[in-house]
């Protein structure tokens, strides 16, 4: 869930606070734990991946309309694609190339797992 659903009630309260200008109250920081961790990945087939992420959800995702650019125009060939690893916390392949934990998260929950 976003830093600002989950806080908007502080954050209207300390815009209100800064119109009148008394003491603003501290909101809780952004917590590295709130973005998407990327546990596990591999290939499965085509351009396909299955990815497990740290919150529990695990499923598949299809990255082959994310194959552009000049960072991936070497992963257009599956040999290559295939060379998928995880690097720290997000997946990435051999030319350096990788994808966001965020985005893949949002990929996995909108292909249905």
């Amino acid at each position: 869930m976003e830093w600002r659903l989950l806080h908007g009630d502080e954050l209207a309260a300390n815009w209100e606070a800064a119109v009148n200008r008394p003491p603003l109250t501290k909101i809780e920081p952004l917590e590295w734990s709130m973005f998407a961790h990327v546990v596990k990945a591999e290939h499965m087939e085509d351009c396909k991946v299955r990815l497990a992420f740290h919150d529990g959800l695990d499923g598949m995702a299809d990255l082959s309309a994310e194959r552009r650019g000049e960072a991936f125009r070497p992963l257009r060939g599956l040999k290559r694609f295939r060379s998928l690893a995880l690097a720290g916390r997000k997946p990435a392949w051999r030319n350096g190339a990788g994808i966001a934990p965020e985005f893949l998260h949002r990929r996995v929950v909108g292909d249905g797992g």
